[in-house]
């Protein structure tokens, strides 16, 4: 305060010099102008001196009277020491603001402190009489009050720890902003604050702004412990001291951060989900593109629906939430003229279009529709495209809906914006539902520009008609599987109906084995159980057979002791050793009886013996 007085004090007297020295100044250019002109009057004309060779008597006056380059001399002298006080006086005027801006800051800091803590002392409250018991209640709770103390207030704990969110966001073409969150530790919002930063603002700029004025405002208002919650991993490096910062903003910026954090006790910094606060930013980005700058002001609504006054202090109630709110953070369904805040409209659009209730009718019980175009003043880019779409799809009947089938595409199309192929209609597939002539068949996307069936609703399947795809095993269906599918039909493969697998005869019987183990017919798929078949397809067929096989197993039986004399020796234990005769294995295909050799776990022969090794191998008649 004794700064201020002395301040006041001089600037007075530096006033009073400058009226001073500009008295004399005037004082003295009087003077002169009057001993020139009484020169004048007894001395002859100048142009007659002039010709007698004389100089004027003003000049010789005046040169005579005063000294060489006096007159200059004390005009600067007298200019210069009035510069000089116009300089001083403009300084002391500056350092009497600055003086008047840091009572003002003290007492604003002084005011946010005290309502920072009266906010912390209602929620304690709020929080105290919602968990009173209901018979305590009942006793004392038309006079239970706790009353708040100012700087002094109980409910405040100065060791608590508070949480910071920061933020940004990045609407086209280019707008950005950021925005901060300051909750007490167990989450709930004690502040909160959304900023329009301009176009084509930097990330790392909006991101360390969002940090500076948010530890700005948690000093401001006494809190000493802070963790904050940042999505930028640049910032979040940086701060933490992992990367060193080079760039010379980035050491600006950081250098401002740890001047607000020095005041602190605690203070470290996590990295966290942008979604925390990002929904302010988008809502400053959106505040500023509808409302424009702030001296603008609009008495009527607007295409927006945003409504301004020019008094920006009135308050309307609203009709969802009875929140008594700015009349500026407003909006107006153009077709019924309700007025909502834009937090209840927001939040009532945005569940309308998320369960697919569109198209969204006013809050207001009322039929008038909320239109796509006023949405995107208030909703997000997403979420506006994700109602226009909606709305497209709710437009068509539901017979004529046709979606694309790739799934990176997805496109809503209608049947009668689709046009059918150019190719000749005898190509066409036909549809399983329709005869050939009303089937669609072959149609390009309106999005992709792929082609797919209409008719079964997937990828185009060339050479196959609608019938025979949707005879396709649901597992066989893929562009892959249908190429494996032709070759098949064309070479007369089989599947394994257990496994699914192909598989191709090269030569023997019709009786198949699958790895799986399962047993079938490979003309007609019919499966074998318990060693027989169940269709009446002949065994085998002379082009895949090498020779004549038995005809039955009395023949074997007949033959098998010559058999076996010829394959063993004298003993009968060991094979004998003998040249291998493809023809007079391959006579011996169908095998009817187990190999002794095999049994007592040493045959020779292997794979070429004549006799089965083991159950999988026995073939009946």
């Amino acid at each position: 305060m004794a700064d201020v007085v002395a301040a006041r004090q001089q600037l007075l007297e530096v006033n009073k010099a400058t009226v001073m020295y500009s008295d004399w100044e005037l004082a003295y250019d009087l003077q002169l102008e009057e001993a020139m002109a009484a020169s004048a009057m007894d001395v002859p004309p100048v142009k007659s001196q002039i010709r007698e060779g004389k100089r004027p008597v003003e000049e010789s006056f005046v040169q005579e009277t005063l000294p060489k380059n006096s007159l200059d001399k004390t005009t600067l002298d007298v200019r210069d020491r009035f510069s000089a006080l116009g300089f001083q006086s403009a300084e002391l005027q500056i350092l009497e603001e600055i003086l008047g801006d840091q009572k003002k800051a003290a007492k604003e800091a002084q005011d946010l402190i005290q309502e920072f803590r009266m906010r912390s002392h209602d929620r304690q409250f709020a929080k105290s009489v919602d968990e009173m018991p209901d018979t305590e209640w009942e006793e004392e709770g038309d006079i239970y009050e706790e009353p708040f103390h100012g700087l002094d207030d109980d409910y405040w704990d100065e060791n608590q720890v508070c949480k910071l969110y920061t933020g940004r966001a990045r609407e086209e073409p280019g707008h950005v902003a950021m925005a901060w969150s300051l909750r007490d530790a167990e989450g709930h919002v004690l502040v909160e604050s959304g900023k329009y930063l301009g176009m084509g603002t930097a990330a790392y700029v909006a991101e360390y702004t969002a940090l500076i004025e948010g530890l700005s405002y948690a000093v401001a208002a006494g809190v000493k412990n802070i963790q904050a919650r940042t999505f930028s991993h640049p910032v979040f490096n940086q701060v933490s001291g992992l990367w060193k910062a080079r760039a010379p903003k980035h050491i600006k910026l950081l250098e401002e951060v740890f001047e607000h954090t020095k005041q602190l006790k605690v203070f470290n910094i996590r990295l966290t989900s942008r979604r925390t606060v990002e929904n302010l930013a988008h809502d400053a980005i959106r505040k500023h593109v509808t409302q424009g700058p702030k001296d603008i002001k609009r008495l009527k609504p607007s295409s927006s629906g945003f409504v301004t006054t020019p008094e920006e202090t009135d308050m309307i109630d609203c009709p969802v939430c009875l929140e008594n709110v700015r009349e500026a953070d407003t909006f107006v369904v153009q077709e019924c003229l309700h007025r909502f805040c834009v937090s209840c409209l927001t939040q009532h659009v945005q569940i309308r279009v998320k369960s697919n209730q569109v198209p969204v009718k006013c809050p207001q019980d009322c039929s008038r529709l909320v239109d796509v175009e006023q949405c995107r003043n208030f909703l997000p880019p997403d979420l506006v495209e994700l109602y226009t779409k909606s709305l497209i799809e709710a437009s068509i009947p539901e017979s004529e809906r046709v979606y694309c089938p790739f799934t990176n595409c997805s496109a809503l199309m209608s049947k009668g914006d689709l046009n059918p192929s150019s190719r000749p209609s005898s190509s066409r597939p036909s549809s399983s539902r329709q005869p050939k002539s009303f089937a669609i068949g072959q149609v390009e996307c309106m999005e992709c520009h792929r082609l797919f069936c209409v008719e079964c609703q997937v990828p185009w399947h060339a050479d196959m008609s609608c019938e025979d795809y949707n005879n396709l095993p649901p597992d066989g269906r893929a562009a892959e599987d249908i190429k494996l599918y032709k070759l098949a039909s064309n070479k007369n493969w089989q599947r394994c109906t257990k496994c699914r697998r192909m598989i191709e005869l090269d030569q023997g019987c019709y009786h198949m084995t699958c790895r799986c183990g399962h047993e079938f017919c490979y003309k007609c798929g019919a499966p074998w159980v318990d060693k027989h078949a169940t269709c009446k397809c002949k065994l085998w067929d002379e082009e895949h057979i090498v020779g004549d096989p038995f005809s039955s197993d009395s023949e074997i039986d007949a033959n098998s002791e010559s058999d076996v004399d010829s394959v063993f020796d004298d003993d009968g234990l060991f094979p004998r050793r003998r040249p291998f005769n493809p023809l007079a294995v391959s006579e011996l295909l169908y095998k009817t009886k187990l190999c002794r050799y095999w049994m007592s776990g040493n045959c020779r022969l292997g794979q070429h013996c004549k006799f089965a090794h083991g159950e999988h191998e026995l073939r009946y008649l």
